[in-house]
């Protein structure tokens, strides 16, 4: 994968994000602008005011509309955001993206990642843009009577989890029984179903792809609940880390490389429609880690105790790991290529962080660099 091979796909394109004020939203709102995209996006208020949307000054570098993409349409910042972007490519992060926030608010969450993800695809499905002639769609969008624009043929990429499986004790494939268990897992199940079912029975003139990363962590992540966060908070506060499940396996991932997962799969259903489909995103089966190894690790960098007794939040799997090669065979390659680098990385951005830095000049010189190496 190389790095011109992104920017001749990006460059001054106009890429819409839902969720960007979110970990995930930010960073790829970043990456973006370093690809020299013209990024839009929507998304809540980050409930945490030292996230890395605001750290990192994310506003600066793109056109975000604070919003709820579930608004009835007559009050909906969505939609009016979304046309007045004229996307070439959307990428669907907007989520309630915890499991423990599944479990105490199921309502919410069912809500924001099942309608919100059929709404993003009905406004696809009545949106007409301008187009120049690469990106017109054969579809005549006969649900309209309006002649007067065009059918804008736009990539879609819907991200939702590696959770969509029905877990069992081995690397899990694109075409394993898909299953949720919990509210955030059943509704992000949902989601990537919903998806498949706009594209291939509803026979939308866009280009739409799932993608199912693993336990993605980086710089910036605030979220409560996860592993990342509640070390570097506890850091800062000097108290312990309560860890569940220590020994339980996951396909942790840089950042990075999850997100560039998803910038290739963009760019490559535009140019060969058949690339269509679901997508793992995850490291290679040795470099998956069990949560103890990854504190382990981050006490090389970052100091902090632990407390093994963290109270359990519904059923989590034991085993949890991706099988990659289908997006390898299309030419993914991770830029973190080790846990150790992984963790580095990560861990220089919270000590950055912790130090008051200038975090949008820090993360946007790690993006640089991690382009950079593909080359």
């Amino acid at each position: 994968m190389k790095k011109q091979k992104l920017i001749n796909a990006y460059k001054n394109k106009n890429v819409y994000i839902t969720g960007i004020t979110g970990f995930k939203g930010s960073w790829l709102a970043l990456m973006l602008h370093e690809l020299g995209a013209n990024v839009y996006g929507i998304g809540l208020d980050p409930e945490e005011n030292n996230s890395i949307f605001d750290e990192a000054k994310v506003e600066e570098i793109a056109n975000v509309t604070i919003g709820d993409i579930t608004e009835k349409a007559d009050k909906s910042n969505f939609i009016t955001s979304l046309i007045e972007s004229n996307p070439d490519y959307i990428f669907h992060l907007a989520a309630q993206p915890l499991v423990s926030e599944g479990y105490q608010d199921p309502f919410n969450t069912f809500n924001t990642n099942i309608m919100g993800t059929v709404i993003l695809h009905e406004v696809l499905r009545g949106l007409r843009l301008p187009a120049d002639k690469e990106n017109l769609s054969s579809n005549n969008c006969d649900h309209f009577d309006d002649s007067t624009s065009s059918c804008k043929k736009i990539s879609v990429i819907n991200v939702t989890t590696d959770k969509v499986y029905k877990e069992k004790n081995e690397p899990l494939l694109e075409d394993d029984k898909m299953f949720g268990f919990d509210p955030y897992s059943l509704s992000k199940t949902c989601s990537d179903m919903i998806s498949t079912c706009y594209r291939d029975a509803m026979k939308s003139s866009h280009y739409i792809s799932t993608m199912r990363a693993g336990n993605v962590i980086g710089g910036g992540d605030m979220a409560k609940n996860r592993i990342i966060p509640d070390i570097v908070k506890s850091a800062i506060k000097n108290t312990p880390v309560k860890v569940r499940n220590p020994h339980s396996v996951r396909p942790y991932q840089h950042v990075f490389d999850a997100l560039s997962a998803y910038l290739l799969i963009g760019v490559l259903q535009k140019d060969n429609p058949g690339l269509q489909g679901e997508y793992n995103v995850g490291p290679d089966i040795e470099q998956t880690m069990k949560t103890e190894e990854l504190l382990e690790k981050m006490k090389n960098f970052i100091n902090f105790d632990v407390e093994l007794n963290g109270a359990q939040i519904g059923k989590e799997s034991d085993y949890l790991a991706l099988n990659n090669e289908k997006i390898k065979s299309i030419g993914w390659e991770s830029v973190f290529k080790t846990n150790d680098m992984v963790v580095k990385s990560v861990s220089e951005w919270y000590n950055k962080f912790i130090n008051k830095e200038d975090m949008q000049t820090f993360t946007l010189n790690q993006i640089k660099e991690a382009f950079n190496s593909y080359e």
